[in-house]
């Protein structure tokens, strides 16, 4: 049903435009047709080819400086394999707001506590950000709390598509969102490549 309802709206708004191009008078008949075709269209367009190429500038991973693991890291969920696997002396993660845990190697053993006050000297964290209209993105960041300065960043973002696309994908099987997604065209972010970059994880 999703797919006959785009179509009914596409032929819909086809007879409507034709009908709008046959009762225009002759020297207006441009016009109309430049309107026709920008009414659904001219919003995507902006984001494509202006909104997106712009912000894009800043998309995609960026490294200030290296970190040393030694100062052990915060993340919003913390693990044993950033211990066992990636070296690090000890990682935290946060239960709830405010409540804090710590995951450590003492000696062979891995060590878990409950309730501490925080230590790591750095922070990995998410952002999701907002620079356009229509346009988001996802910014995965570690950052020195001891100077408070960004270590390095992921960022990507994705243009969510003009007025008509949204409309029209409404009424598909899959869903709202973008007929024809776009995004920056950088390698996939996510915050484990942004770690391993910044504290050479593997090496």
């Amino acid at each position: 049903m999703g797919g006959l309802a785009i179509l009914f709206f596409i032929g819909l708004y086809g007879l409507v435009a034709l009908y709008a191009l046959v009762k225009t008078p002759g020297c207006w008949k441009l016009a109309t047709l430049a309107a026709v075709l920008l009414i659904p269209t001219a919003d995507s367009l902006w984001a494509r080819y202006v909104t997106m190429p712009r912000v894009c500038k800043d998309a995609g991973l960026k490294i200030y400086t290296k970190a040393d693991k030694a100062g052990g890291l915060r993340l919003s969920t913390a693990d044993e394999v950033w211990v066992t696997m990636y070296g690090f002396p000890f990682v935290e993660g946060e239960r709830v707001p405010g409540r804090y845990y710590r995951i450590s190697r003492q000696g062979d053993q891995v060590v878990h506590e409950e309730d501490v006050q925080p230590k790591a000297r750095y922070l990995s964290l998410t952002e999701h950000r907002s620079p356009a209209r229509g346009v988001t993105g996802t910014a995965y960041l570690v950052r020195d709390l001891s100077t408070g300065e960004l270590v390095g960043e992921d960022v990507n973002y994705g243009f969510h598509g003009g007025w008509s696309e949204r409309f029209l994908a409404g009424f598909s099987d899959a869903g709202p969102g973008p007929i024809f997604p776009i995004d920056c065209d950088v390698n996939r972010s996510s915050w484990t490549r942004l770690e391993q970059q910044v504290f050479n994880l593997g090496n």
